[in-house]
């Protein structure tokens, strides 16, 4: 009993901590609720209804938005557009939402996908959508995992209040003409031993795995794979991924040690080779901050 209590005192501690957590620069304060230990989700208005719970991704070029909800708030489709993911392609109606709000920010004229989101419903049948970089490239933007707090930034309030070393954002791959053209956050990565080029990475916190595009990407020491994962994409396809070799990675000056990549082994005919190498998962750090206009982020490690 005593231990079930002292639990229960540290959970709550931890709960109101979280609460109590504030953006610098008194920027609005979106405190988030996660779900599978790393992925965030955070109440949205689309056309001034809701709130619906959509996951905050980084790592889509654009918005997307379950089919029921689509229907439920009569949006028409105006084209479609080809989602290329690791190593799968669907293609998905677009529609256009006159207004989407969160926090105290807001994004008018904004085009989303219509996306079957069956498994991250799976894990939490709540999420409504994904809110992309297509929303969130229009903004600073602070994901302060320790402390449960999402911070987004139109006025610069909070860079001033951001310290450590600015690590350079890359340019992101051009869009094909179909999607909003905001692209996404991507940072330089070097493998330990510092032998093979920097690897551009897309900053990813719609993800709790590393992930290398192309295996061929990588050195041989850590190409081999330890074991393979399987799981079946949102349209019913069944995916292969090699669980490779854990190297230490270098991003700045920040070295973090055996970290975990996969790689898809089975590729779609259809998929658009992406400029980009793969996926980091932002929850690999304790917080990070992008900054918009000046292009660098400043990442705070857990240890």
């Amino acid at each position: 009993m005593f231990k079930r209590s002292l639990l229960s005192i540290i959970l709550l501690t931890i709960a109101l901590l979280h609460a109590l957590a504030q953006c610098p620069g008194k920027v609005t304060s979106l405190h988030f609720r996660m779900i599978q230990q790393s992925l965030v989700v955070v109440p949205v208005m689309i056309n001034h209804s809701g709130p619906y719970d959509m996951m905050v991704d980084t790592g889509a070029q654009v918005t997307a938005i379950d089919p029921a909800l689509a229907t439920e708030l009569n949006l028409s489709t105006t084209a479609t557009a080809g989602v290329t993911g690791a190593g799968t392609f669907e293609r998905d109606a677009l529609v256009r939402i006159e207004l989407i709000q969160t926090g105290s920010q807001e994004v008018q004229g904004a085009l989303a996908v219509v996306e079957n989101l069956r498994q991250l419903q799976a894990a939490d049948r709540n999420i409504r959508g994904i809110l992309g970089s297509s929303f969130l490239g229009n903004f600073d933007l602070l994901l302060d995992y320790e402390r449960g707090v999402l911070c987004l930034d139109g006025e610069e309030r909070l860079q001033p209040k951001m310290k450590g070393e600015h690590i350079a954002l890359i340019n992101s791959a051009e869009s094909d003409g179909s999607l909003p053209s905001n692209g996404r956050f991507v940072i330089a990565m070097k493998l330990s031993g510092g032998k093979s080029r920097d690897l551009h990475m897309i900053l990813d916190s719609g993800s709790n795995a590393a992930l290398v595009f192309d295996r061929a990407a990588i050195p041989a020491d850590f190409s081999s794979a330890k074991a393979v994962l399987k799981r079946t994409s949102a349209n019913g396809v069944e995916q292969r991924f090699a669980v490779l070799t854990t190297p230490d990675i270098q991003i700045g000056k920040h070295l973090f040690r055996r970290i975990q990549f996969v790689t898809p082994m089975d590729r779609a005919k259809e998929t658009r080779k992406l400029q980009e190498d793969g996926l980091l998962p932002t929850v690999l750090f304790r917080s990070i901050y992008l900054n918009h206009k000046h292009a660098y982020a400043v990442i705070e490690p857990w240890y």
